[in-house]
């Protein structure tokens, strides 16, 4: 008997993680669509050099292969309204390497 009852643990588990990743993906596309709707749209950061205007640093990373002041990580994404920021983007800038040290 435990044997079934383990196989069907096993089967619910597994459908209530494909379901949660299906409603995940849906709302997303709800939630996209609703801010297109409204004029709003992600502030683009990753890979683009630090905008002060438009994201907030919160970490940095020193990196000798990117040039100081590019986003190499975005933390929370932010958003702008009609032309102007509504919410700016919080991001991981790179910033040069110190002679000696690793981090900062």
């Amino acid at each position: 008997m435990t044997a079934s009852y383990d196989a069907v643990l096993f089967d619910l588990d597994g459908v209530l993680t494909s379901t949660a990743a299906l409603h995940a993906s849906c709302w997303k596309s709800v939630f996209d669509q609703a801010l297109a709707d409204w004029n709003a749209r992600e502030i683009r950061c990753h890979g683009e050099m630090f905008d002060p205007r438009r994201m907030n640093a919160i970490d940095r990373e020193p990196s000798s292969d990117l040039p100081a002041g590019t986003v190499i990580e975005v933390y929370r994404s932010g958003y702008e309204w009609n032309g102007e920021v509504f919410r700016p983007a919080q991001v991981k800038v790179a910033c040069a390497r110190t002679a000696g040290k690793d981090h900062e």
